[in-house]
């Protein structure tokens, strides 16, 4: 096993069982009996999340060359896949959270500690991105930097919005710049 793939296991592992939660909650929450609601910005959170954990995934594989193996790796993978973990176990509550008929209404007494996470560990990737290679992050022109800046003002604002509106619309476009860099990936 080389070093990277010995310490992308607990990368995947972290990881995936951050996914799991949020599918595992959209499957709850699309099962749930009674009165409750789904809403729109807890399935709009989770798709987010499901993209940002699954972006964040190969990210970290692009990073294997360059990733020097040693405890701070693994200290740093712990924190940056922690924080996904906990983002994840918070979309959705679970099923002994009672008097949550409105799931939205969970995700926005949740939602700043979610996004804050979310934002934390895009801080923590692009800030290691760019002690282990600065060349590309420095390429990415005023454009590039422009829109690092809005996505990650988007996220401050989801977190702290005070109310239903403006959080579904910033995560919707937060989720609309994902997919349409995922767009451009696929056309260019």
């Amino acid at each position: 096993m080389a070093s990277f793939e010995f310490l992308f296991t607990l990368f995947a592992l972290m990881l995936g069982l951050a996914l799991t939660e949020v599918v595992g909650g959209i499957a709850k929450g699309v099962k749930r009996r009674g009165p409750a609601r789904l809403g729109v910005l807890t399935p709009l959170l989770s798709a987010f999340l499901a993209y940002e954990i699954t972006d964040f995934w190969l990210f970290a594989w692009g990073l294997r060359e360059l990733v020097p193996i040693g405890t701070p790796a693994l200290i740093g993978s712990l924190v940056v896949t922690g924080l996904y973990y906990f983002a994840a176990v918070l979309a959705w509550p679970d099923d002994g959270d009672a008097g949550w008929d409105d799931l939205d209404g969970w995700t926005l007494e949740h939602k700043r500690p979610i996004l804050l996470s979310v934002f934390a560990t895009g801080l923590l990737a692009s800030g290691a991105n760019f002690l282990l290679n600065p060349a590309p992050i420095l390429a990415v022109g005023v454009v590039g930097l422009v829109s690092m800046g809005v996505y990650f003002a988007l996220i401050l604002v989801g977190a702290l919005a005070p109310g239903r509106r403006m959080t579904i619309a910033t995560v919707a476009l937060l989720l609309l710049m994902h997919l349409t860099a995922l767009v451009m990936h696929l056309i260019g």
